[in-house]
């Protein structure tokens, strides 16, 4: 058969699609661009990339198949909206059953034994009662019930939990991991029964599914017998020889736990969940018979049997280099035998990906869409040029801003213009480049553009930036600041029917910014339903509005915002030891918040009778983690780790100051140690990073900081140090140099000996 599978790239995937393979399958993968699928047989199948939230995409995958297995999802809740997790484990599969032609033989999907209600008695079979004790459980019973009322034939799978070689993320994965600390904590007597599968098993089971004729049924998969918590952690504690102690916390001291861990912003899943403690409190087993009967399945794996191969295998694996640098790290070693550190490479292909992603999941729901790229975050002209080549317009603040993007090709009828403060030689440098549209803070900024406009004789485009008050100190200290752009929303109306009377502006536009690295998306959906609230006043009012600017602040998902509680443990020693078992908030995928920006905007605007174009100021999320700034350990002191480049080089507000470190020659060693890593310069606060956890360095070892693409070189100055050189890394095949190294007379070039002198009389 033809067999589609989704999400083969993964734990479950990544075993099937072999076996599918060995039984003479034909297999067509459907994953994102920026799936890793080298651990697949790449010569032996059909490997579409695309999005489900393209039609065209999920349409044209489908031709031909026979079967689809459907394996997307996720299980981890922790920092994610329903409609995060929704996207993920249900949307899809109604792409899926939209787009399958109606001769498909049959639909697989992968669901799971924890949607039962877990407080019944044992063993519990697929006829009784489910229960919705969790967002991840609510979209997989939403899936199911989807694909039974579909026409489609299918085979539903509720599997326990599944374990086996390569799981790092699974329950008992993170089990092994935790033993190797000090403690394992376990709900309550830890007597409970678990019925885990072996993932070869599970395995088994689809195979066996497949071309049966489907009864359309749901059927538990389980390994053959289950297994107390107890004695599973005993087992990984002796098995890996671990020192880790058992520690058994009283259940009604539990949802203490969770309601403390809640109040800390984060993106690390943290100790105590709900999830977690309702997994591991309750008892379960369950009744496989019906798969028995229907499939012939025979589950022959045991635990007990297989588990000293899991536990070496789990400790071993390392985290996916992918996870962490999309450059090949390769190319980076090379670089740096053959280039003086520091210096930066930007990867062109990151850069690409990053924009396409933003931009196909905006535009699939709301295709008049214009993303303007944030120029102050990284104005590099070879930037500029690769995201012009792409389709982008450009955001300007300044003059030199403007220079940079007319070196790089574009013209100013695809630039904004924003800026607090805009000097008259910049206004005048922008008239006379013909800049599309300026996004003033005031009226007395439209008073001056628009008698600059007028001697010049020109009508230029205008709109006013709206402070939507979304303060909020506690969520991050930035949030604080931000409320000193702009106008207030209660006194838009007014200022725009005044602005109207001004003959050389035309209103085109409105405009916001929200904030920086905003990791909840849903005050995205917040800001436009205000802004185009706003602009179905103004139109009410012969004012129609022709472009919604929802600005910035999509984050990089990698650099991680510094909290109320970081600036604590900065100040309170105690606190240091606190943080590390305090979660971090999930930051979801640039894609997310390009259907969250395209999906709300589309719905929303239909209350306006000429609907504007949508407009993005994306910065930070499409170059940061192209960045890399590689630098070298010049010399230890005791745990000061003193590297060549310097923070000066990489500035960055005390309001994002979490970045990642990558030491390539070590990445295998799992033996670390406490360091703290400073910059090259002469001054007591270049610090890179306190505390960072680092393999046991040396003199010469190479570091790369990574997330160094936005907001680097654009604001580096070369105090005691010189700006490092900055290279393009081409199609993964060859650094170009796009800016020199800093030299002695480059950091003196603006001074000024001469005699010229200004009368103050």
């Amino acid at each position: 058969m033809n067999i589609l599978v989704t999400g083969a790239t993964g734990f479950i995937g990544s075993h099937l699609v072999p076996e599918l393979l060995k039984n003479n399958h034909k297999v067509t993968i459907f994953t994102r661009e920026d799936s890793d699928t080298s651990a697949l047989p790449a010569s032996r199948i059909v490997v579409k990339q695309g999005s489900f939230s393209s039609e065209e995409d999920v349409a044209s995958v489908l031709k031909g198949i026979d079967a689809v297995i459907h394996l997307v999802g996720t299980w981890n809740t922790w920092g994610k909206s329903s409609r995060d997790i929704w996207n993920i484990n249900v949307f899809p599969l109604q792409q899926i059953i939209r787009y399958t032609p109606k001769t498909i033989k049959q639909i697989l999907f992968l669901s799971s034994a924890h949607v039962y209600d877990l407080t019944q008695p044992s063993p519990i079979s697929e006829t009784d009662k489910t229960k919705l004790w969790n967002q991840y459980v609510s979209s997989k019973l939403d899936a199911e019930r989807i694909l039974k009322e579909s026409t489609r034939p299918h085979t539903i799978f509720r599997p326990g939990i599944v374990y086996g070689e390569g799981d790092v993320k699974g329950f008992v994965a993170n089990l092994i991991k935790t033993a190797q600390g000090r403690f394992v904590f376990i709900p309550g007597s830890g007597n409970n029964f678990i019925h885990p599968v072996h993932i070869n098993d599970l395995v088994a089971a689809i195979i066996s599914a497949i071309g049966r004729k489907p009864a359309n049924e749901i059927m538990n998969i389980a390994g053959p017998e289950p297994v107390t918590l107890n004695d599973l952690v005993n087992n990984i504690i002796s098995l890996s020889q671990s020192p880790a102690q058992k520690l058994h916390v009283p259940k009604f001291l539990l949802p203490l736990a969770i309601n403390i861990f809640k109040y800390f912003p984060s993106s690390k899943e943290p100790l105590v969940t709900p999830d977690r403690v309702h997994i591991s409190s309750a008892s379960r087993t369950f009744d496989c018979s019906l798969a028995q009967r229907l499939i012939s399945f025979s589950p022959a794996v045991k635990i007990q049997d297989e588990l000293s191969n899991v536990i070496n295998a789990t400790l071993k694996e390392k985290t996916p280099l992918r996870n962490i640098l999309a450059t090949p790290l390769g190319i980076i070693q090379k670089a740096a035998e053959r280039i003086q550190t520091p210096f930066f490479v930007f990867d062109e292909q990151v850069l690409i990906h990053n924009y396409q992603k933003l931009f196909r999941a905006v535009t699939a729901h709301y295709p008049t869409a214009t993303i303007y790229y944030s120029a102050k975050t990284n104005y590099e002209p070879a930037v500029l040029s690769a995201l012009r080549q792409l389709g982008s317009s450009l955001e300007i603040a300044c003059g030199h801003e403007l220079m940079a993007g007319t070196l790089a090709g574009f013209h100013g009828r695809e630039m904004c213009f924003d800026g607090p403060v805009k000097t008259k030689q910049d206004l005048e440098y922008a008239l006379d480049h013909d800049v599309f549209i300026y996004n003033l803070d005031s009226y007395e900024a439209a008073e001056e553009l628009n008698a600059l406009a007028q001697s010049r004789n020109k009508i230029v485009n205008v709109g006013y930036r709206i402070n939507l008050g979304m303060k909020g100190f506690l969520k991050g200290p930035a949030e604080a600041y931000i409320t000193k752009f702009g106008i207030e929303l209660q006194d838009a109306p007014a200022l725009y029917l005044k602005t109207k009377k001004l003959p050389h502006l035309k209103i085109t536009g409105i405009h916001t910014h929200i904030g920086s690295q905003i990791t909840d998306p849903s005050l995205y959906e917040r800001s436009i339903k205000q802004l185009i609230a706003l602009a179905h006043e103004l139109e009410r009012n012969g004012i129609p509005i022709e472009e919604i600017n929802i600005g910035g602040g999509i984050p990089s998902p990698n650099l991680t915002k510094t909290t109320i509680i970081d600036l604590a443990a900065s100040v309170l020693p105690f606190m240091k030891g606190i943080i590390k078992f305090l979660p971090r908030k999930h930051v979801p995928s640039i894609e997310t918040y390009g259907e969250i920006i395209g999906k709300t905007f589309a719905y929303e605007s239909k209350i306006l009778k000429h609907p504007a174009r949508l407009c993005l100021e994306p910065g930070r999320s499409l170059v940061s983690s192209m960045g890399i700034l590689v630098s070298r350990v010049s010399h230890i002191k005791g745990r000061w780790i003193f590297l060549d480049a310097s923070t000066y080089s990489v500035p960055e507000s005390i309001f994002f100051a979490r970045r990642r470190f990558l030491v390539p020659e070590k990445i295998a060693l799992k033996r670390l140690s406490e360091y703290s890593l400073a910059g090259a310069s002469l001054n007591t606060a270049d610090i890179f990073s306190n505390q960072e956890q680092l393999p046991v360095m040396d003199p010469g070892d190479i570091v790369l900081i990574l997330d160094a693409g936005a907001y680097s070189v654009s604001r580096a100055t070369q105090f005691t140090i010189l700006n490092p050189p900055v290279y393009m890394l081409k199609n993964n095949e060859c650094l170009q140099l796009i800016k020199e190294k800093g030299t002695y007379e480059s950091a003196l070039a603006q001074t000024y000996q001469g005699t010229t002198r200004i009368s103050l009389e």
